[in-house]
């Protein structure tokens, strides 16, 4: 949908660029794609936002570009024109082919040392000869840096200066609203989130010493705290050391970092290009021929196979599945250890596929498996790691105790895998893998045997997993890991709609005192975070299930439900780019688990990649083919690919074979919507099941779908603004992509709604 700034745009730039669609943007610009057509080449049109505008003479900022415009360097994006469109500057920058460091960072998560301080010093390279230059940039962070291939480049260079030399108004308090809103508090120079307006170059240097901090540690300092709150610990904590955060950074860069980071721009490095010279000597110094370490290009990957058990009965089957289930835990605690889930690996239980098959299909080098013997309180544990790559034993060995000594035994493997493969904790890391999270062995039990439960997404299920996490806390009370669970069960029944609509606000609450509970005894609780994130995405907070979903993966880099979920939120907040890569970083850790390839169908859709989109749904129905939710995706992108008949037919199972899911009821109106039913649809469409599709942003999504294709465009749109309320706020998706919305596109009330939905879509984080 073309919106009147598009319009205006494009009637400026008149024959020279073509416009192709919006990007997005923020509170300093929006962002158009478009093409050059005399060269035939795509550039990026950045618009400054009327905020930002105001006050600001158009000539002077022309000007003052024209100058930053002659910083030329293969680390700087060059500014290529400028202009003004219905009185707002804008400026045009070559578009790279790659993405931003931001994506590149959902995608890895923390990043080996090696790559980092590749890209680390490309972006010292650009800021000493912009420095040189006289040109600081003053808004450093990840989305501002663009990785095409290995290299990284800088862009946006001059904007913050050109900004403060064009203003007609030059009143104080009007700069210091200006350097506000053009720096990022997560990245902000104690002296510039004062506004000092002495701040020079080494604003840049500090934002740099964040940037670096991000890329390692997989968060900048002082992170999951408000903006205010950012600020005054920019100004007034000193961060914790990078080498708190990963145990394989090397003495010298962990200084350079933290110098960077001085509070006293006197007490950083003078110069970047000193930044320069010292991430030099720090590349020669850890290249793999000259360490004895394991290489730090490589992010080190492991599977951990589940323990056979050789007792032969079914509650010593769990007992083994649940000391696979904490064993990997254990590890993915560890920033430089990349573990498969235990959703992903509890599917290879019983394989008869070697060990070099199983490394290959699961993108991992090496593989732990092993077996259980537990005859009364006697406990005989094997184990060999595998080195898949050169198809050779690591080491074996073997573990002998009584039932009480199972935690003592766990600790003993996951440090054996850990001195094996050579890595080295932090701290906390070396803490976590000492803790005992239930003292009790027979409380343990139940919860292990819960967990099990939990993953089976029944009623039965979910019923029995929460009588054995109450039977474990009437052993040894509260506890985090058991709280976790019982928050997770009561989520866990609204989620999959196994509970009447009108208990969903009961069980939601009791889900949410959990929570509390569990940040009572631990505030850096990652299951708390992960939980609490999905709660706050039930309850249409999509800003705060990111930071939440955000915070989990800083504590816990491998955990797949923060990975899918923050996925999620970013694909219907219309952040596609970051959505994919987060779908790839799932697929690194839990290929094999249904949800997730579900998932991923969905961000290929909201992207309208409907061909990609159904071969995600069809590999998740042939894991889990019968599970009605993702039969039901999968039916979705059937018909979004022009297969309504099949589609139809596979509605028409699930409605026969899921009656009891209340959202899975939405089938047949599905079924009866692609037939051209109107009748069909309004008969399925009940007022217990309209309230229902109201909760939730899929189900609103769908059901706007039902109606759109019926004619029914009243109700439709009444579903689109649910949606939309609900944090449904991809606006290329919706404009543009979504197949089944063309009847009430023209409609005048879907204009205003999609100028809501642009506005939130473009300010969105």
């Amino acid at each position: 949908m073309a919106t009147d700034l598009a319009n205006q745009l494009q009637a400026t730039l008149g024959d020279t660029y073509t416009i192709e669609r919006e990007l997005g943007g923020g509170g300093m610009s929006r962002v158009f794609m478009a093409e050059e057509r005399a060269l035939g080449r795509r550039v990026v049109v950045k618009v400054l936002s009327p905020q930002l505008a105001a006050g600001v003479s158009a000539e002077r900022f022309r000007r003052e570009i024209q100058l930053t415009a002659r910083l030329q360097h293969p680390h700087i994006v060059p500014i290529l024109t400028t202009g003004e469109a219905d009185g707002l500057p804008y400026y045009t920058m070559p578009f790279v082919e790659g993405e931003s460091l931001r994506v590149r960072l959902m995608r890895t998560g923390a990043m080996a040392a090696q790559p980092a301080i590749g890209i680390l010093r490309d972006v010292a390279k650009a800021l000493a000869f912009a420095h040189e230059k006289g040109v600081i940039h003053r808004d450093i962070k990840p989305d501002n840096i663009l990785i095409a291939g290995n290299t990284a480049a800088v862009s946006d260079f001059g904007i913050a200066k050109a900004l403060v030399a064009s203003r007609v108004d030059l009143e104080p308090s009007t700069l210091t609203e200006l350097g506000m809103a053009i720096g990022t508090p997560q990245y902000m120079a104690p002296e510039q989130a004062v506004a000092d307006p002495d701040a020079d170059h080494r604003v840049d240097i500090y934002a740099f010493g964040c940037v670096a901090y991000e890329l390692l540690a997989g968060e900048p300092p002082f992170a999951g705290r408000a903006p205010s709150a950012l600020l005054r610990a920019h100004v007034l904590e000193a961060a914790t050391p990078i080498s708190a955060k990963r145990g394989d950074v090397g003495e010298p860069l962990a200084e350079l970092i933290d110098r960077c980071l001085q509070k006293d721009p006197e007490d950083r490095p003078v110069s970047a290009a000193e930044i320069v010279q010292a991430l030099d000597n720090i590349a020669f110094a850890t290249t793999p021929s000259r360490s004895n370490a394991a290489p730090v290009s490589e992010t080190l990957s492991i599977a951990v196979l589940p323990f056979a058990s050789l007792s032969g009965d079914a509650e010593n089957d769990h007992f083994a599945d649940g000391l696979t289930d904490e064993v990997i835990t254990d590890l993915s605690m560890i920033r430089t250890l990349r573990v498969i889930s235990r959703q992903s690996a509890m599917r290879l239980k019983g394989t008869d596929k070697d060990v070099q098959t199983i490394a290959r299909e699961l993108g991992v080098r090496y593989v732990l498996t092993g077996s259980v013997r537990r005859a009364g309180s006697n406990l005989r544990l094997t184990a060999q790691l595998v080195d898949a790559k050169a198809d050779s034993p690591l080491w074996a060995e073997k573990f002998s105790g009584t039932l009480d000594d199972v935690f003592e035994i766990q600790e003993k493997l996951s440090r054996q895998i850990v001195d094996a493969l050579r890595l080295r904790l932090t701290p906390a890391e070396d803490r976590r893998i000492a803790e005992r999270p239930i003292a009790d062995v027979r409380a343990y039990e139940f919860y292990l045997l819960a967990r099990q439960q939990i993953w089976s997404f029944t009623k039965p299920s979910l019923d029995r997993a929460l009588q054995l996490v109450n039977q474990a806390r009437d052993i040894v009370g509260d506890n985090e890991l058991l709280l976790a669970a019982k928050g997770l069960i009561y989520w866990q029944y609204v989620n999959v709609g196994l509970v009447p609509l009108a208990r969903y606000d009961e069980y939601m609450e009791k889900a949410e005192e959990c929570v509390a509970a569990i940040f009572s005894m631990n505030p850096e609780s990652a299951k708390g975070h992960s939980l609490r994130g999905s709660i706050r995405n039930n309850r249409a907070d999509p800003q705060g299930a990111i930071w939440d979903f955000k915070r989990a993966l800083a504590l816990d880099p491998n955990d797949p439900e923060a990975l899918l979920w923050l996925g999620y939120v970013y694909a219907v907040s219309g952040r596609v780019p970051m959505a994919k890569a987060l779908m790839e970083r799932l697929q690194q850790v839990d290929p094999l688990t249904s949800i997730n390839l579900s998932m991923f169908g969905i961000v290929e859709m909201m992207d309208g990649a409907f061909v990609e989109a159904l071969r995600w749904t069809r590999r998740s129905v042939d894991v889990d083919p019968t599970n009605p939710s993702h039969r039901m995706m999968h039916a979705w992108a059937l018909a979004a690919n022009g297969r309504r008949d099949d589609a139809a037919t596979l509605l028409d199972a699930v409605t026969h074979d899921a009656e009891q899911m209340t959202w899975a009821r939405l089938a047949p109106a599905m079924a009866a919507a692609l037939r051209g039913d109107r009748a069909g649809v309004l008969q399925c469409m009940t007022a217990e099941l309209r309230t229902a599709a109201a909760s939730d942003d899929i189900f609103s999504w769908w059901s706007a779908d039902c109606f759109a294709l019926v004619g029914e465009a009243e109700a439709a749109l009444d579903y689109l603004e649910s949606a939309v309320r609900l944090g449904f706020i991809n606006y290329p998706f919706l404009t543009e992509h979504e197949p089944f919305l063309s009847s009430i596109r023209g409609d005048p009330r879907f204009g205003r709604l999609m100028e809501n939905v642009r506005s939130a879509w473009a300010a969105f984080e």
